[in-house]
């Protein structure tokens, strides 16, 4: 039996399947168990109504929970089985939580030769007695659509496992499983309009992860949900990492076996470049680019020192010397090798620290200090840098700028470097740093 009753398409049979033509869309809808009501918006058909004189195309089937639009009576597990007569509409629901039920139709038109996709989202919570309903749509072109499709991440093989049989359910946090036997829950999966929507998802994913044998979780955490923090702390969650985005908390679920997630970063990497050029004057002689620093530990000190600063994210060392020497001095400069490394530990907020000195060729000699950070920088001769009076001798800057020397006189070789691809489905290359082969016999 179907009626038109107070402005929705109501079916009141159980096991029924039935046709309607509506503006020549043929919809049909299939109840797969048991039920006593299925309910849909009549607006919600008006939009596929008004959409096919925009020349839309639908998609031939899409399966929804019942009630999937809020209204109606459910029982868990129960599918409502939607058909349109031409490609490529879908209708999809999102998560559904005892507090939250929200619909979205999404919608594909060809409208004066611009494809266009028009997403309703549809939002449904209960307010004492009340339930209160929200509607929002947004209108994006194919090609802001394609654009967005390419920003995604490409899936991580190398550390992701996306064949597990961890078991999932349309409530749980949206989740991958590590290789390691972990999960790690990204914030840009998931969005919760309540912190009781987002703290009930996390109790069911955390019932499930310990079920299925799971041995650490990771939830990433945006700046934007900040108020999620102290229900994921609330859970046993200890803080691992912050940037500036987001906080990142793990929790060990292994009861049996020790905790074996990894610490937070326990490096920052530095690098110094010894850049030199023929002196202008006297091709027989080589000059070294050197400055004193505006702020910090060495500034104040009269100390004439090599360029110096941390790596960015996803920098190599090379690149990182070269971009360091022309923001701080002006200087065009290409890598030559790494001539030597200091590590040290106990440094800023007890972390440890990696120091590369790198050789650089200079390609220009025009010196544009940078005010921020330098306050003198300046050509100074081989010789000044070998003997350099405020660097004490028998101490770390001393050997490293010894062995500047020694390699600036041609006396050794650094370390060279090549790009390989890094196997074990990792996407991008990898940096190797080797010496130069040699003849004579192994020193091991």
């Amino acid at each position: 039996m179907m009626q038109i009753f107070f402005g929705f398409l109501r079916l009141t049979q159980s096991n029924l399947t039935t046709k309607i033509m509506l503006s020549g869309i043929s919809v049909k809808a299939t109840l797969t168990t048991t039920t006593t009501t299925f309910s849909l918006r009549a607006k919600n058909l008006h939009l596929l109504r008004r959409s096919c004189y925009r020349g839309c195309y639908f998609s031939s089937s899409s399966v929804l929970p019942r009630g999937g639009f809020g209204f109606g009576k459910r029982a868990t597990g129960e599918t409502t089985s939607l058909y349109f007569s031409s490609p490529p509409t879908t209708i999809t629901t999102t998560r559904r939580h005892p507090f939250l039920t929200t619909g979205t139709n999404k919608i594909t038109a060809a409208r004066g030769g611009i494809s266009t996709t028009t997403t309703t989202t549809t939002t449904r919570r209960r307010s004492g007695n009340t339930d209160v309903s929200t509607t929002t749509a947004t209108t994006v072109t194919a090609e802001e659509e394609e654009k967005k499709q390419q920003q995604k991440p490409a899936k991580d093989l190398f550390r992701f496992n996306y064949d597990h049989d961890i078991r999932t359910t349309e409530t749980m946090l949206p989740f991958n499983a590590d290789k390691y036997g972990g999960v790690v829950v990204n914030s840009d999966e998931y969005d919760y309009d309540t912190d009781e929507a987002f703290a009930s998802a996390l109790d069911e994913s955390l019932e499930s992860w310990k079920e299925s044998n799971v041995r650490g979780c990771w939830v990433k955490v945006p700046i934007a949900n900040a108020s999620y923090v102290p229900i994921v702390v609330s859970r046993g969650f200890h803080f691992h990492h912050a940037e500036k985005e987001y906080v990142m908390l793990t929790k060990w679920l292994a009861e049996n076996e020790e905790n074996k997630l990894p610490a937070a970063a326990t490096h920052h990497v530095g690098i110094g470049a010894f850049v030199t050029r023929v002196n202008p004057t006297d091709s027989s002689k080589r000059d070294v680019l050197m400055v004193q620093e505006l702020r910090g530990p060495a500034a104040g000190r009269d100390l004439w020192k090599l360029p110096t600063g941390l790596l960015d994210v996803g920098e190599d060392v090379p690149e990182a010397a070269v971009r360091e020497v022309m923001e701080e001095t002006g200087v065009k400069s290409e890598f030559v090798s790494i001539l030597s490394a200091r590590h040290s530990h106990g440094t800023h907020f007890g972390r440890s620290d990696m120091f590369f000195v790198v050789a650089l060729k200079a390609l220009s000699d025009e010196l544009i200090r940078c005010p921020k950070e330098i306050e003198k920088v300046e050509w100074k001769d081989l010789e000044f840098f070998a003997n350099n009076p405020k660097v004490q001798e028998g101490t770390a800057m001393w050997a490293l700028n010894k062995k500047c020397y020694e390699f600036a006189q041609g006396k050794m070789t650094g370390l060279q470097s090549d790009f390989y691809p890094a196997g074990m489905n990792r996407p991008k290359p990898v940096r190797v740093y080797f010496g130069e082969e040699k003849s004579g016999g192994s020193k091991l």
